[in-house]
């Protein structure tokens, strides 16, 4: 093994870098034909010391991988070890392959509190995406919102105003879309109901995209969201949420 800061260990890491990110743009632009080829670059790559290359070997494997990768990439996600954009991009790359089963669910339920917040956005993403109706995936998503005692304070027809665990906003944000999946769990809407009274207007939006899917009519919808703040800080001259809020209401009449 080369000492961390020889000359020839990072010319060899500069050298294994460019070598792995020209198989990646190669798969982006579909000019790769030997599938299994890629894999077995890509499983290399992320047995490399540098974080860097293990990074462009997960998002490969996000691109080119099976079932098989979805495995490894769930352990590298629960890897603490593993840097956070490693973490990050095997969350990402998971949901990209599209296959779930136990262990990669568990991967998902931890990578969903870990510490760096764009690892519990993508595994946020990924968990509502493969496991949209599991109620235990719906419990840990809300617990990260508001922590273990949500159930006590979600309970009653008008839950209270109460302070979020989650800090990050773009964290909330992914909660509030993810729930949209999961609108069957008795507690969804009331965490979503809550989520419309965040501080931050894209954390609400996405809220009311969510209530949106509700299978009721816009009368159902607009009581819901009755004395919800419709304004928000935009560049746009207009407010992002009215227009939402009327789009959804004009469907609901449609339909």
């Amino acid at each position: 093994m080369f000492p961390l800061f020889s000359g020839n260990y990072i010319g060899l890491s500069k050298k294994t870098i460019d070598e792995a990110q020209k198989l990646l743009n190669q798969i982006d632009s579909l000019c790769v034909s030997d599938k299994e080829s890629v894999q077995a670059k890509a499983e290399a790559f992320i047995k490399e010391n540098n974080w860097q290359v293990r990074n462009i070997g997960v998002k490969i494997l996000g691109k080119a991988g099976n079932e098989r990768h979805s495995i490894i990439l769930a352990d590298l996600l629960k890897d603490k070890r593993q840097v956070g954009f490693v973490r990050r991009n095997s969350a990402k790359a998971i949901k990209t392959i599209g296959v779930i089963n136990q262990q990669i669910k568990e991967a998902l339920m931890t990578g969903i509190n870990d510490g760096y917040w764009e690892v519990r956005v993508e595994s946020i993403k990924t968990a509502a995406a493969l496991c949209g109706g599991d109620e235990l995936t719906a419990e840990i998503i809300i617990k990260r919102y508001l922590g273990n005692d949500y159930a006590v304070n979600l309970n009653g027809s008008k839950p209270p105003r109460l302070r979020s665990k989650e800090k990050n906003f773009e964290v909330r944000e992914a909660i509030a879309e993810a729930l949209g999946n999961f609108l069957k769990y008795k507690y969804a809407v009331p965490a979503l109901l809550l989520l419309l009274n965040d501080d931050n207007w894209i954390v609400r939006a996405a809220a009311l995209r969510s209530l949106s899917k509700l299978p009721d009519g816009g009368d159902k919808l607009r009581k819901l969201v009755e004395g919800m703040n419709l304004t928000c800080e935009s560049f746009r001259p207009v407010f992002p949420l009215k227009e939402i809020f009327s789009r959804v209401v004009e469907k609901k009449k449609r339909d």
